[in-house]
């Protein structure tokens, strides 16, 4: 990527990377392209913050609910989709007669999930007008929102997973240009209301999500492979069985995890007001935007790297991937101490760059949001042993037990001392989720027996 310059990325991989794994030309161009994308990202985010901001934070806080519905479905459905996707592709990939079978019927199951998304969003529309009284002005839009986004997950991770960095880069950046670029229209035409603005993300949703089809299929799609590739049935139940089985514990855990992170934003909206979800809500999508997206940059970039070492018969593999992930959980956790120091330090005015003085909180409630979320993220990079190994289950019941909790403990700390009860909280959970985390980790070391590991 021009203007990219390669020598910092050489020295990113090197921290990275320990002795044992190689760095080529290819890495640092992927490195290139998924940082270009997520810069790119960020900055179009931020700028789409300040027109969805201008609608005040009551308002503001409806669309944070609304959206948190959509992670909903993420974490709970098509996040574990990814994840059983992703991580099989592995198991596939040095066959190429199965490699193309597998890919083929990834997208069977993609089809019928959203057929079954969408048949669910019209229940829970129609079930939540009737008892909340909700306008279907917001309804529609909002369902509309969440099917247009929520898919695009499974797919995005295999193009990663696939290593074509260029092209997730090109789709992010299209898909919030194209966002930025209808909700400058309605702020041309000083119409810019939450149903509108629901609207827009969803059509430039609905675009890239037939842009990344396009994208995969292009990749995926040949003469040779159509006429030589054709799947029995026996086939695709065998890999659709073996996607079940693995995706079915990030069901659970996808639950539990949503709660921990959308459940203070409920818990908030029921115990004081919308304008204070609107202001938390910010706050939150302004850590989101920015080291966030830095840590996504780094998963996005290690994940199969991370699975192809787990899934090799290499003798010392397994242990350059467990280096790989512990290296990537420390500087996970630097960068959101980073943020938290820099929040802490001219919070309210970043604040305020990005919305107005309505939304602006505590510089000190910034910091200690941002370390809280550091120990959480932390925890969930650390995950990728397990998920690795092919072990995905025996990280459910520290996630449930830290959910239970930190619903309990959003709900104690906002009656004691508001949002700032709440955040203290969060911070005291998500940092025994990453003891936890470690702890079952040494357990899966000790009791791998790969030479090496």
């Amino acid at each position: 990527m021009p203007g990219l310059p390669n020598p910092v990325f050489q020295r990113i991989l090197t921290l990275l990377m320990p002795k044992g794994i190689t760095l080529g030309r290819r890495h640092i161009g992927e490195l290139s392209w998924l940082v270009g994308g997520q810069l790119g990202t960020l900055l179009l985010s931020l700028l789409t913050i300040k027109i969805i901001t201008s609608v005040g934070p009551d308002d503001y806080g409806l669309f944070v609910l609304a959206t948190s519905v959509s992670g909903l479905f993420l974490s709970g459905f098509f996040g574990p989709l990814e994840q059983g996707f992703v991580r099989k592709y592995f198991e596939y990939i040095f066959d190429p007669g199965t490699r193309y079978k597998y890919l083929g019927t990834i997208t069977n199951i993609l089809g019928y999930s959203i057929g079954i998304l969408a048949v669910i969003l019209v229940v829970a529309a129609v079930v939540a007008g009737s008892v909340t009284g909700l306008d279907a002005r917001f309804l529609i839009p909002a369902a509309f929102l969440i099917l247009t986004a929520v898919p695009s997950a499974p797919l995005a991770g295999m193009l990663n997973a696939m290593r074509l960095r260029k092209e997730v880069a090109i789709a992010q950046i299209g898909e919030k240009m194209m966002t930025l670029v209808l909700l400058a229209g309605l702020l041309m035409f000083n119409a810019v209301r939450i149903p509108e603005v629901m609207i827009c993300i969803a059509v430039s949703g609905a675009i890239w999500f037939a842009v990344r089809y396009t994208l995969y299929h292009r990749a995926v799609d040949s003469p040779i492979s159509r006429a030589r590739d054709a799947v029995t049935a026996g086939q695709k139940r065998e890999m659709i069985g073996r996607i079940s089985s693995y995706s079915l514990p990030f069901v659970a855990w996808g639950l539990v995890a949503w709660m921990q992170i959308n459940g203070e934003r409920w818990v908030i909206g029921g115990m004081l007001t919308t304008a204070d979800v609107g202001r938390y809500g910010l706050a939150s999508t302004l850590i989101n935007s920015s080291v966030v997206v830095a840590v996504s940059v780094v998963g996005q970039y290690l994940t199969p790297i991370i699975f192809e070492k787990f899934s090799s018969s290499e003798p010392t593999s397994r242990s350059l991937a467990f280096s790989v992930v512990r290296r990537a959980a420390i500087l996970t956790f630097a960068m959101f101490c980073a943020l938290g120091v820099a929040l802490l330090l001219v919070g309210d005015v970043l604040i305020h760059l990005i919305s107005t003085t309505d939304f602006i909180l505590e510089p000190e409630l910034l910091f200690l949001l941002s370390v809280g979320w550091g120990m959480f993220y932390s925890g969930q990079m650390m995950t990728n042993v397990g998920l690795g190994l092919q072990q995905p289950n025996i990280y459910i019941l520290p996630k449930i037990i830290t959910s239970i909790l930190s619903v309990a403990g959003y709900i104690l700390g906002c009656l004691l001392a508001g949002i700032y009860g709440l955040v203290v909280s969060l911070a005291l959970v998500n940092t025994l989720y990453l003891v936890w985390i470690l702890l079952v980790n040494r357990t899966l070391r000790s009791s791998d027996t790969q030479p090496g590991s």
